[in-house]
């Protein structure tokens, strides 16, 4: 018998001052206000690791998936997707991995912001693809936006929202959250390859992001003053799955791989 064997060897990558250190296998990454990164495995679980790869710590540990981190402003909590409850929603611990408690109940999707006052969390639909808030304790789930989002990435300050329009040549909208007014929309750096993975520099007026080339990828800056991208680095011809900027603006994190498929050959199976 011949299978297919499956992996992958994603990694998060810490880079500062022109130096970048490889860490631990992750799935995704976001940064606590302390500078910590917490990240998910692709086995399920959510960990924490600071950025010279000491105090590794697994938070959660369950059958079920936890996945897409969101750290409250005061580092209090974290906020992530779980499918225990049987489909995608929103669940809240403290920062320790303790008292997990589920948030949404209907809706469901993927944490992306918490609010400067810890009162809200926004997050994306599972189903539909828009943007929602709900409180931070749980309650009514509001529909905040009806346009569809890719990779929604908010202002430290919580004023804007910038996404890709996946309909519209893959443009970057950004996005007013008082009144859901567009307020710029920037071609990327080449009409060819794909952005995504946005993230806001701590200034709320420079974007970052992510371009997905044919044969490698680099991260780009936009600002909200000027027309046109600048270069800032390259990040290799491997998968780049998720970005973030450090939260006091001293370097980036992202994490790189690629999958993995073997051939298996299964023999003697009397």
């Amino acid at each position: 018998m011949i299978a297919t064997q499956f992996g992958n060897d994603f990694h998060l990558h810490f880079s500062a001052n022109g130096d970048t250190r490889i860490l631990a296998p992750g799935a995704s990454i976001t940064f606590a206000p302390d500078g910590k990164m917490v990240y998910p495995t692709y086995d399920g679980d959510i960990w924490t690791i600071n950025r010279d790869g000491g105090e590794q710590r697994q938070l959660t540990n369950s059958r079920f998936n936890d996945f897409s981190p969101r750290v409250s402003p005061d580092g209090r909590f974290i906020f992530f997707t779980s499918q225990r409850s049987g489909v995608t929603q929103v669940w809240r611990m403290n920062a320790d991995g303790s008292s997990q408690t589920q948030v949404t109940k209907t809706e469901g999707g993927y944490p992306r912001f918490v609010t400067p006052d810890g009162k809200w969390i926004y997050y994306l639909s599972n189903m539909r693809q828009t943007l929602w808030k709900v409180a931070a304790d749980g309650g009514e789930e509001i529909q905040v936006s009806e346009r569809k989002m890719y990779s929604p990435a908010f202002t430290p300050d919580g004023q804007m929202v910038a996404y890709v329009f996946p309909d519209q040549g893959m443009k970057i909208g950004v996005m007013s959250l008082a009144d859901n007014k567009l307020l710029k929309v920037y071609a990327p750096a080449d009409e060819t390859p794909w952005p995504h993975l946005l993230d806001w520099s701590t200034d709320n007026r420079t974007l970052n992001y992510v371009i997905r080339g044919d044969t490698k990828n680099s991260l780009w800056q936009q600002s909200m003053d000027e027309d046109r991208p600048r270069f800032v680095a390259d990040l290799g011809d491997k998968e780049i799955s998720d970005f973030a900027v450090a939260p006091d603006g001293d370097g980036f994190a992202y994490v790189r791989g690629e999958w993995l498929h073997n051939a298996v050959l299964i023999s003697s199976l009397n």
